[in-house]
């Protein structure tokens, strides 16, 4: 794959990150300064033979064309979550009750600019979704209880055009997730793995296929999740998860329309993974981002760029010392929105910018966006990237839990600047 360079569009101004909490006022975590590469060269380090470093590429801020900083513009009360864009604008979940467990769903909400955003209303029998994906004039929607889906509880699969009233598309208790591209949508159930229905994304119209158990083991149970690149599938298949070493890896299959699955003849380790939140992998000038299987949110492991599905980059490690302490490849990839404004991640309140997957940059955060003890975060708890034609819009997620009071009620601020 090619390389490209990584140089800002956003002024890069000098960001610190304060911990504290209320017994003490000492502790602290230092980051990056803006425009520094996490992934340049260091000598003397004790990285095992063959990991790749990659040397910095980055302009300094001093030679940045542009100067802007971050502005506040709103608040929300609770957690602004999933957020997408579509032709009208942006979605997004609005989980408003601070002690329901990771993963369970909310209302629908929506916002013409990223800026302004209010709830969407009822739709259908049930109010409360989980998932939500954004193509094109389309936007797709998931409701049901999914933390009971192995009592059977049906869940429904939404479509709203540009202009449309919500329809509904399916309802099937083996509905859990879905993958969507702007070829096709693929419907299924990930315990035990299976293909539910794949769909034509333009018209909705159901399209014949082959379950991806014709490439599984037979009359055995194997979980299994989809991810929708830019063009194909990629779809990971395991054995329930136990004690023993010997345990097969996981098998990874590719399919270019979702309608026949083939085992992937070059995998990376780990295959790939997704979560419930992550429907197409994070995708910028063709380029997609995808880590491998993890049980555990954000997951760990490697991480890799890919265009076709077929051959994959390995992100490089990033460098981690007292100055520069970005997450593991797979726990960034996971926190990353694709925009068209590049590569957008978020991990304990910095900003990473990348044109290629591969380098990435330090980018100015905003002030509120400081993470306290790791057992405590009435700092930010999660943030996005969103870009328009002329801002960039930060959207940070705050109170997520505090450690020594409980269970608190998130609020949402948003920020913007110029690009």
């Amino acid at each position: 794959m090619g390389r490209r360079s990584s140089i800002g569009v956003v002024a890069l101004l000098a960001v610190g990150v304060v911990a504290c909490n209320d017994a003490s006022s000492s502790d602290s975590t230092t980051v990056a300064e803006p425009g520094t590469s996490v992934t340049e060269s260091i000598q003397g380090d004790d990285r095992a033979d063959g990991a790749t470093v990659l040397e910095s590429t980055v302009d300094s801020v001093a030679e940045s064309d542009t100067s802007a900083g971050w502005a506040a513009v709103s608040s929300l009360t609770g957690e602004l979550d999933q957020i997408v864009s579509w032709s009208e604008g942006f979605a997004a979940i609005m989980k408003s009750d601070g002690d329901e467990p990771p993963g369970e769903g909310g209302e629908l909400w929506h916002s013409k600019d990223g800026v302004d955003w209010e709830a969407s209303g009822p739709f259908g029998p049930q109010d409360d979704i989980y998932s939500i994906v954004g193509q094109d004039d389309q936007l797709f929607a998931v409701s049901g209880d999914i933390s009971n889906y192995e009592d059977g509880t049906p869940q429904t699969l939404w479509r709203r055009r540009s202009g449309e009233p919500w329809g509904e598309i399916m309802t099937d208790d083996a509905l859990h997730r879905i993958a969507v591209n702007s070829d096709r949508l693929v419907a299924y159930r990930w315990d035990p793995f299976g293909i539910v229905g794949v769909f034509d994304t333009a018209t909705m119209e159901t399209v014949e296929f082959l379950d991806v158990s014709e490439n599984l083991p037979a009359q055995e149970r194997m979980y299994g999740n989809v991810i929708a690149l830019d063009e194909g599938f990629l779809a990971t298949a395991l054995w329930p998860t136990n004690l023993d070493a010997h345990q097969p890896d996981p098998i990874l299959l590719y399919s270019a329309d979702g309608s026949e699955w083939d085992q992937h003849p070059s995998p990376p380790e780990g295959g790939v993974g997704t979560t419930s939140r992550q429907s197409t992998a994070p995708t910028f000038d063709g380029r997609n981002l995808v880590s491998s299987f993890s049980w555990s949110y954000p997951p760990g492991g490697g991480a890799w760029v890919t265009d076709t599905g077929m051959a994959f980059e390995p992100l490089p490690d990033p460098v981690t010392d007292e100055v520069v302490n970005p997450a593991a490849g797979a726990y960034l990839v996971a926190l990353t929105n694709g925009t068209d404004a590049g590569f957008f991640g978020v991990e304990d309140g910095v900003i990473y910018q990348s044109f290629d997957g591969l380098d990435w940059t330090t980018l100015e955060s905003p002030s509120t966006w400081s993470v306290l003890a790791s057992f405590d975060h009435r700092g930010l708890a999660h943030g996005t990237i969103l870009a328009t034609d002329d801002t960039l819009i930060a959207v940070g997620v705050h109170g997520e839990f505090e450690g020594w009071v409980g269970l608190v009620n998130p609020s949402t601020d948003i920020w913007v600047t110029e690009r």
